[in-house]
């Protein structure tokens, strides 16, 4: 049965981050009336036809208004929608390699938050290693499972991290140990294939994707500095 509550916390979260355009809201509008909800400005929502961005922010923010929800800023975004990831990884709602794939690419936004990145760099090698390794990939996918259910048990991303890097890094190693020269030179970590370029300065790191597997837009996350 579809949580109500928790879909529209990701889907919001997906807005924030960039993550969902706003040609595909109006369908989106149309499930959600499908399924029962009676706001008006879902109403006005599934009604527009390839609405801009501003268009669909005039409906947004009342629609939050009407529901008294706040808009969660960038790492709280993050936040729902790799803990969302990792649950229906869990659930088998979403094929662990797809969920790998997809929570490789947030790993990406967040590189220079290594407290961030450190959570989610057991994905990026088990994703890597399904992509290289086609005969083990069964294998791969039943780590993925196992490594979002204990990312869960620990209560998902941790935004205020409490686990000890060095820890973070021999549980990554312990699983995969072929990953070793990638900690001894951070400069060969690897990029997720949508990723075509990333700048960075001493405060903030930039990627942008060409593809994503849920998305039709163009990633630019500005995670580091939350802006």
């Amino acid at each position: 049965m579809l949580d109500v509550e928790a879909a529209f916390d990701e889907l919001l979260a997906r807005w924030v981050l960039d993550d969902l355009s706003p040609e595909a809201v109006p369908a989106l509008a149309v499930d959600a009336l499908t399924a029962g909800c009676s706001a008006p400005e879902v109403a006005v929502l599934a009604g527009l036809s390839r609405p801009t961005r501003r268009e669909v922010e005039d409906e947004l923010t009342p629609l939050l208004q009407r529901r008294r929800v706040a808009r969660p800023d960038k790492l709280a975004a993050l936040k729902t929608v790799v803990d969302a990831c990792a649950r229906k990884m869990v659930e088998r709602t979403l094929n662990p390699s797809a969920g790998a794939h997809r929570l490789w690419l947030w790993a990406n936004e967040v590189y220079n938050r290594r407290e961030l990145f450190d959570q989610l760099a057991i994905f990026v090698g088990l994703a890597s290693e399904w992509d290289d390794h086609e005969n083990y990939r069964a294998e791969y996918e039943v780590q993925m499972v196992e490594e979002a259910t204990k990312l869960l048990a620990a209560g998902g991303l941790r935004l205020s991290q409490t686990m000890n890097r060095d820890d973070a890094v021999t549980r990554l190693l312990e699983v995969l140990p072929e990953f070793r020269p990638y900690y001894e030179d951070s400069d060969a970590v690897p990029v997720h294939p949508g990723v075509t370029s990333c700048s960075s300065t001493s405060s903030r790191a930039t990627w942008r994707a060409s593809t994503w597997p849920t998305a039709s837009t163009t990633q630019s996350l500005r995670l580091a500095t939350g802006t």
